[in-house]
């Protein structure tokens, strides 16, 4: 079972591209795309490693950020981290819903 550091550890931008389609430049040592969140032509959606090894995401377009926990319970429309973390369990092949 994924626990939540591990979640946090997934490659963010595999798993974008993988589950929600965005496709990504890399620019400046970030990766970069159109916002998910917002109509836009110019990308703004930007996505990083930081030293921790966990993955962090910024949308200048809409104001978001965070990591894939809260991409997801942004993206999905989750009211708790519970279902976030199923959700992402489920899709990495992982089915509990334990925390």
């Amino acid at each position: 079972m994924l626990n939540v550091e591990e979640i946090k550890s997934l490659n963010m931008v595999e798993v974008l591209n993988r589950h929600y389609g965005m496709n990504f430049q890399i620019t400046g040592g970030q990766h970069v795309s159109l916002s998910p969140f917002t109509s836009e032509s110019n990308p703004s959606f930007h996505v990083r490693q930081a030293q921790d090894g966990h993955w962090l995401f910024k949308d200048f377009s809409s104001g978001h950020g965070g990591s894939l926990i809260d991409f997801v319970l942004i993206k999905e429309g989750f009211s708790e981290v519970s279902e976030a973390l199923g959700h992402i369990r489920t899709k990495s092949g992982v089915h509990s819903v334990g925390p």
